[in-house]
């Protein structure tokens, strides 16, 4: 069972002090331009986390998490979002176009006749289908069978992939087509296979700017996969407080071991502490040159994901170079039986490494970092 979760009373940088519940007063501490006050946030027995607002033309506006089966919203929806490969619509049955398709909906057909002017290279919307999901809309993932977790290439394909989404909803709002609710699975986290930290930052950006606009009002992100709802409600509570205090702890970490590093930063995240990890920190657009520095540089704790893959990363080595360099004390947690090397014992010299030897040298098995917590809580605390 998931444990539903609010966002703290914090939007878009907009913090305001009420006793009164639902309370809609102007923030006193905003700025005059700023677009949103705030509405208590709410959870319901059918959400894991939901955030609503309301704009200044009085407009009630929200996003919200749902642990369920898209296919069963029960309510109309202007457009309901999918992704597919490049003109690729099989209806397997596992993926929300096979879901789809059990609901009368044919992607492939609508595909093939979409709205006026609403065609694009890398994505469409549909005619109106006349049903309860009055458009489909679909952004098509290139090039991501061969290596669906090359940073690199996933990086750009999303942050290209998101943009079209964002200009095609813009487009139908300047032609009077309904775009006001959204509704979507976790994109390219089906068939695609992508990597949900990758993932996370452009959703995230794009729905907030969808949010701040007055073309789409209501946006409500499914996921049957309990695991994913878990994953990325931290990340959109970090995201939708906006909190501007530094992070307490950064993780360093071989990209080879991206699912630990993000299983660990989790946890540390659960437990109350504040934790950035590339690339999901990384706001869309940013440079890990300048980001990476920045956030070594704010936090108090940097933890060492120590592997073998780690030791000859020379990501990982500048980061610990800077965090040496800027007296941050640093908890190294190695993860598998190996030698260090001299070079690497040398730049560790005097740090306790703590130990959590994983049964396999895949390192793919959860990890229950309750020591590391422990541990850090006990540095934050003194």
């Amino acid at each position: 069972m998931i444990k539903t979760q609010s966002a703290d009373r914090k939007v878009f940088g907009v913090l305001e002090e009420t006793n009164a519940p639902n309370a809609m007063n102007r923030s006193e501490t905003g700025s005059s331009d700023q677009l949103f006050n705030l509405i208590d946030p709410v959870s319901s027995p059918e959400t894991c986390w939901e955030w609503r607002i309301q704009s200044h033309q009085g407009k009630s506006k929200s996003i919200k998490l749902v642990w369920g089966d898209l296919t069963e919203l029960q309510e109309q929806c202007d457009v309901v979002v999918c992704s597919a490969f490049k003109r690729d619509y099989i209806p397997s049955y596992s993926s929300l176009i096979g879901a789809l398709a059990r609901k009368g909906y044919n992607v492939r057909d609508l595909a093939r006749v979409p709205e006026e002017g609403l065609k694009f290279p890398d994505g469409w919307i549909s005619r109106d289908t006349g049903m309860e999901y009055k458009r489909i809309a679909c952004i098509e993932l290139l090039n991501l069978m061969d290596d669906p977790n090359s940073e690199g290439s996933v990086n750009l394909i999303l942050k290209k992939s998101f943009s079209t989404l964002r200009y095609m909803l813009e487009q139908a709002a300047y032609s009077n087509i309904p775009v006001k609710t959204l509704a979507m699975t976790v994109p390219g986290t089906g068939n695609q296979g992508i990597n949900t930290c990758y993932i996370l930052a452009p959703l995230i950006a794009h729905c907030r700017y969808l949010l701040e606009t007055d073309i789409v009002d209501e946006i409500t992100i499914y996921s049957l996969r309990q695991e994913l709802i878990g994953e990325i409600i931290p990340a959109f509570n970090q995201a939708f407080r906006e909190k501007t205090e530094s992070p307490e702890v950064f993780i360093s970490y071989s990209s080879k071991q991206m699912k630990i590093a993000h299983d660990i930063c989790r946890g540390i995240r659960e437990s109350g502490t504040e934790c950035w990890i590339a690339p999901e920190s990384i706001p869309e657009g940013s440079s890990y040159q300048e980001m990476i520095p920045n956030a070594i540089s704010s936090a108090k704790i940097i933890v060492l994901i120590l592997t073998p893959d780690a030791v000859n990363s020379r990501w990982v080595q500048k980061e610990i170079g800077s965090a040496i360099g800027a007296r941050k004390i640093i908890l190294p947690y190695q993860l598998m039986e190996f030698d260090l090397g001299t070079q690497f014992m040398f730049l560790l010299d005097g740090e306790q490494i703590m130990y959590h030897i994983l049964k396999t040298e895949t390192a793919e098995e959860p990890v229950f970092c309750q020591d590391l917590i422990q541990r850090i809580k006990t540095i934050l605390d003194g």
